[in-house]
Formats: C-alpha cells, sequence, structure tokens
C-alpha cells in the first residue's frame, strides 16, 4: 500500500502532460513542441534534483568500520541471486528487451505508418492522459490487494494484459475502440501495479505488488546493490535489443507487424517464468 501511494503521488502531475504535449505539437509542429517540452522537462528534473538532495534522509543505519571493495560486494551478493530473485532477474530482463525492440519506433507506427492506426499527436497525448488517469485511480486499490493477496497472482495479471496494447496497434484502427480497449487494460493494469502507459511500451510490470516482494525477500543492508546489479544486468541484457527491433522493422517479410508480435511472445515467455517459479 506505501509503494502503491508513493506511485499516486509521484503519477499525479503527469495526468495531463501527454494531452498537453500533444496539442503542442500539432498545433506549433514536431520540432518547436519537441523542444518546448525537453526545456520544460529539464526545469522539471532540476527542481527534482534539488528537492532529492535537500530533504531526501537515510534511513539504513550502517555499522562503523571499513567500507568492503567493489569485488567483496559482487561476491557478498551473488548468492543472493537465488530462487524467486533469481526469476525476477531473469523475467526481468526478458521483458525489458521484447520491449526495447520497439522502443523509439512504436510511435512512428501509431502516428505516420500507412498501415498503423494513424492518430494525431493530440489523439495519441489523449491517449496517454486517460491511460494516467485509469491507472492513478486503480493504483491505491491495487497496492492494497498486493498487501491481502497473493503478489505473484497480481504481478502475472498485469503482465497477461500487456500484450492487449500490442494487439490493440497491430488490428484496431477506430480511434473511440483503442480509447475503450486501453480503458479496460488499464483498470487491470493498475489494480495489479503494471505500467499503465499510452504507448505500452515497457518497464518492469508489477509496480507495487514487485516492488514489495523485492523488499520481503532482499535484507535491507543489501537492496541497494542487490537493485544496483539487476539494473545493470538488465541494462546490459537489453542493449542490442532497439538494434535488432530497428533491423527486423525494415526487413522484408518482418515488418513492424512481426517486430510488435516477436514482442508479444518474448514478453508472455517472460510472464510465464513468474507463474512457473516466482513464490510471494
Amino acid at each position: 500500500t506505501g509503494y502503491a501511494v508513493y506511485n499516486l503521488s509521484h503519477r499525479l502531475p503527469s495526468l495531463f502532460s501527454g494531452f498537453i504535449g500533444g496539442i503542442l505539437m500539432d498545433s506549433i509542429g514536431i520540432g518547436p513542441g519537441t523542444r518546448l517540452c525537453l526545456v520544460g522537462s529539464l526545469i522539471g528534473s532540476v527542481i527534482s534534483l534539488s528537492c532529492q538532495y535537500l530533504f531526501l534522509d537515510e534511513t539504513l543505519i550502517r555499522t562503523p568500520g571499513r567500507r568492503p571493495t567493489l569485488k567483496q560486494d559482487i561476491k557478498e551478493i551473488l548468492p543472493q541471486f537465488k530462487g524467486s530473485l533469481r526469476t525476477m532477474m531473469v523475467s526481468s530482463m526478458i521483458f525489458q528487451i521484447s520491449a526495447a525492440l520497439s522502443s523509439g519506433l512504436l510511435i512512428f507506427y501509431i502516428v505516420d505508418y500507412p498501415t498503423g492506426p494513424r492518430l494525431t499527436k493530440t489523439e495519441y497525448g489523449f491517449l496517454t492522459t486517460l491511460m494516467s488517469i485509469v491507472g492513478t485511480a486503480m493504483s491505491l486499490p491495487g497496492g492494497t490487494m498486493a498487501d491481502k493477496f497473493n503478489r505473484r497472482k497480481l504481478i502475472v495479471f498485469g503482465r497477461v494484459l500487456h500484450p492487449i496494447s500490442t494487439l490493440t496497434w497491430i488490428y484496431v484502427r477506430d480511434y473511440s475502440l483503442i480509447l475503450t480497449i486501453r480503458v479496460v487494460q488499464g483498470v487491470g493494469e493498475g489494480l495489479s501495479g503494471g505500467a499503465a502507459g499510452g504507448g505500452g511500451g515497457g518497464g518492469m510490470l508489477g509496480g507495487p505488488a514487485w516492488s514489495s516482494l523485492m523488499a520481503d525477500i532482499v535484507p535491507m543492508e543489501k537492496r541497494g546493490r542487490v537493485s544496483g546489479l539487476m539494473s545493470t544486468l538488465t541494462g546490459i541484457a537489453r542493449l542490442p535489443a532497439p538494434n535488432i527491433g530497428a533491423w527486423m522493422w525494415e526487413a522484408e517479410g518482418i515488418g513492424p507487424e512481426g517486430v510488435m508480435w516477436t514482442q508479444l511472445l518474448t514478453g508472455l515467455f517472460s510472464t510465464f517464468l513468474i507463474w512457473s517459479f516466482l513464490k510471494d
């Protein structure tokens, strides 16, 4: 529930930003609109960094003595990667690779591609805003459910719903139907703690359920190093994925739809690992 409250509070300011960005790009052009949004993002990042520097307090009580070396750190935390934590890491790596196949390309398919939905920037921005509103509204009930019910099932629920995004972009062209389908998906992902985003891109779906499970598995004094190593390994694993996705995107006989089907199937495989091997 605590993770859900945090997710809800930090998502509130972004509820209308996607819609505003879409209006800007349709009204003054993609170049000027994007530059204006980037300036706003830069200003927001500086404010965020300043607030974190001034107001964050450390809660971990460290034992005095000599700090271990990097080699000793790695040697100490590697034994943590067994059982459920290993499943979470492998699943996350596969899911991130899957998501990265179309990252940076999907928006072109949605907005400009001849056989795509051909949404305007304002329509896409409104869709992003609507998904944010739905996901935000459902995140607190989802966090409460993560405390009361099985978190593994909640994570799987969110991930199984995620392919709806891909299928929507491949097959649906009516804008009102796209909105309806994505709202239904947003309700499910919000309850499960999943990231209900406009583009159906990617992240480690699981939200509060995923975060609270990680906190239970990993001892407090090792969480930073374990999270850092997981992020590093996941980042390394997904490095070639955008290039592979771009090659498939332009390859004869594969194209954007082939990339999205590959993304869908690999994402479902990562969900199968969670369902089969993760324990709450």
